[in-house]
This record gives C-alpha cells, sequence and structure tokens, in this order.
C-alpha cells in the first residue's frame, strides 16, 4: 500500500459504489480490507475527494507513515537537511 497513487477517478468510482451501500454490502464488496473500517470508509472517500477537488490534484500517492512523518519530512527537505535520492 505505501507509496502505492490513488487516481481522484478511482476515489469517485468507489464513492458512487458505495454510497447507497449498507456495511454489510461494503464489508462483502471490499472483503476483509474494510473489515472494522466499513463506517468510515465513504467519509473518507467523500473527505479525500474533497480535498483534491479543492486543490486540484489528480493522483496522490500513499504513505503509511502518519502526519507527523509527512510533515518532518517536509521541513527537512525544505531546509536542505535531507536530499532526496532519485
Amino acid at each position: 500500500i505505501d507509496r502505492s497513487e490513488l487516481h481522484l477517478d478511482h476515489i469517485i468510482n468507489v464513492r458512487s459504489q458505495i454510497q447507497h451501500l449498507n456495511l454489510m454490502e461494503i464489508r462483502q464488496m471490499f472483503g476483509s480490507v474494510v473489515y472494522g473500517r466499513e463506517d468510515i470508509l465513504l467519509s473518507g472517500c467523500l473527505i479525500l475527494e474533497g480535498f483534491m477537488n479543492y486543490f486540484e490534484i489528480e493522483r496522490i500517492t500513499v504513505s503509511t507513515k502518519g502526519l507527523r512523518y509527512g510533515a518532518v519530512y517536509n521541513y527537512l527537505i525544505n531546509n536542505n537537511f535531507y536530499k532526496i535520492k532519485n
């Protein structure tokens, strides 16, 4: 999952598929990966879709590291304490 890309059209597609489903139907559609999170999947899609539309972002890269990691990483790069390796 880490470093995979999410495209806006895929998020819109998932949201449109699940917006009229109940929790059991969502679980059946996505399997164990959503178990215990079925109730927040639609909300997460809506938030992410709104964020991406507002900032005109077509794709994002998934990180499993967390928000603090990203903030520190961004700080280090912007202040030339760390160079990105290509």
